[in-house]
């Protein structure tokens, strides 16, 4: 009977060494597809498709579309060195800039030049938009829950490690006496 109690440690040990050095690539994208896959699809999917456009009423609505899908999301998400290209409120505030200048370029003649350099310059307005939501959403994906994760987890691999090889002698020659017993 101690043999199999043996054995059956032998074997949880090396599924905990698994499982501990698979938990990360699950953990992972569940986190990113949590915190940055509703942002990128609901919000910049628009802005991108925006840029695209040529049309200054199809780039307000989509304009307007991406900003109704970000109302959800405020304040800051960096919390290591907070700037207002990571604010959301500030994004909202620039895209709500940006759909005012639309309207104001809906009117203008669609052959002047003008309107058609209005045009380019909103798409790199949207452009720099686009930015700071990726800048935001990184930051949401690696908030201090996931910092405070990431340490915990590489501090259990180093105590794990340090620790192996004591508990991998102590099975293995209980293993031993089980064979020769």
């Amino acid at each position: 009977m101690n043999c199999l109690v043996w054995r059956i440690l032998n074997k949880l040990y090396k599924l905990v060494w698994i499982t501990i050095l698979i938990t990360p690539f699950i953990l992972v994208p569940l986190a990113i597809y949590d915190n940055s896959y509703p942002l990128s699809r609901d919000v910049q999917s628009h802005l991108d498709y925006a840029m695209t456009l040529t049309n200054a009423t199809d780039i307000r609505q989509e304009l307007m579309i991406a900003y109704k899908n970000l109302e959800p999301y405020h304040g800051n998400p960096c919390w290591l060195f907070p700037t207002p290209r990571t604010d959301f409120d500030y994004i909202k505030q620039k895209l709500k800039e940006l759909i005012n200048t639309t309207e104001q370029i809906e009117k203008m003649n669609l052959t002047q030049y003008a309107y058609h350099q209005y045009i380019r310059n909103l798409k790199d307005s949207i452009q720099k938009i686009n930015d700071m939501l990726g800048d935001a959403s990184f930051w949401r994906t690696f908030n201090p829950t996931s910092a405070i994760l990431i340490v915990i987890y590489f501090t259990i691999i180093i105590i794990l490690l340090m620790m192996d090889w004591d508990i991998r002698h102590k099975i293995d020659d209980k293993l031993w006496e089980c064979r020769y017993k």
